[in-house]
């Protein structure tokens, strides 16, 4: 059951109630692809999303069209792989692209930007 602790004013969560749609958020940081090992593995990277089963999932250091990851928008390519919307955002230019963070999701999006 999930409650709040140690902040005063704030009262111990409830249950949802019965008619509550629950929507599950993660965060993962792909380190731009490369695991442990130091191989980029998007397929593997997209195996260890995919078993958070979360609706939207915040990504961090994620490569778009750089040089060390061979070009690849990797936004794009996970979200094709898991079935989800993808949006990125850049944090800076970095090796012919982008580096940055992005969002995967399992809703629809109305409308999105960059600041």
């Amino acid at each position: 059951r999930p409650s709040v602790s140690g902040t005063p004013g704030l009262a111990r969560s409830a249950a949802p109630a019965a008619d509550t749609a629950i929507l599950r958020v993660a965060a993962y940081n792909i380190r731009h692809g490369r695991g442990m090992d130091g191989r980029v593995d998007l397929r593997r990277t997209a195996e260890a999303i995919g078993r958070l089963d979360a609706d939207v999932i915040a990504l961090q250091e994620v490569d778009r069209e750089t040089e060390r990851t061979g070009g690849v928008d990797q936004t794009a390519v996970l979200a094709g792989m898991l079935g989800y919307r993808g949006y990125h955002g850049a944090h800076r230019p970095y090796q012919g692209g982008e580096y940055g963070n992005a969002v995967l999701t399992r809703l629809p999006v109305l409308a999105s930007r960059t600041h």
